[in-house]
């Protein structure tokens, strides 16, 4: 998953902004081009097409490579908290055995939920760890619905800035005010 993780985010940060403007070109091209049918605006029409098939294409893959590693790593999550032993920290404080049984349960949810134009706001952080391995996530309250919460994981980079899903719950309104 790391060379998923590296290739993301190279396709985002330098792949997708190059082929949005050689998009807009292209579209620029192709009106010009349609706008005054000749012979000599077929080239134009040539290259304004060529443009936007290689914008859409970049973004299809963009956005496949988003979409796949954002996916692994909420599957790894659910496959992390299948196993024994788990203990878990919020905020530095460790989880009493009753509400961690709780916490773990409703992380197995984690799902893709509609957008609602809101945003992420206060967060708290939770490190998971078992008797091999550890994975730290943040989750982050959501603007308008105050039981809806954005999971991030801190594994990949592109995973830090980007959700891999979002809950309804109440497990974590104590830790937001509420």
């Amino acid at each position: 998953m790391t060379t998923l993780d590296l290739l993301t985010t190279f396709w985002k940060n330098w792949i997708m902004l190059p082929s949005f403007i050689l998009g807009i070109i292209g579209f620029f091209f192709f009106v010009y081009s349609v706008s005054n049918e000749n012979i000599k605006r077929k080239k134009s029409k040539i290259t304004g097409i060529s443009l936007l098939i290689f914008f859409a294409f970049n973004w299809f893959i963009g956005f496949s490579l988003a979409w796949s590693l954002e996916t692994l790593a909420k599957n790894e999550l659910i496959n992390f908290l299948n196993q024994p032993n788990i203990e878990i920290e919020i905020n530095g404080e460790k989880l009493v055995p009753e509400y961690l049984t709780r916490v773990i349960s409703e992380l197995k949810k984690i799902e893709n939920l509609t957008a609602h134009h809101s945003h992420p706001t206060d967060e708290i952080e939770l490190k998971i760890s078992s008797e091999e391995d550890s994975m730290t996530l943040v989750v982050r309250q959501d603007s308008e619905k105050k039981y809806e919460f954005w999971v991030f994981s801190n594994k990949y980079n592109h995973t830090k800035e980007n959700i891999i899903g979002k809950l309804n719950t109440l497990v974590f309104i104590k830790y937001f005010g509420g």
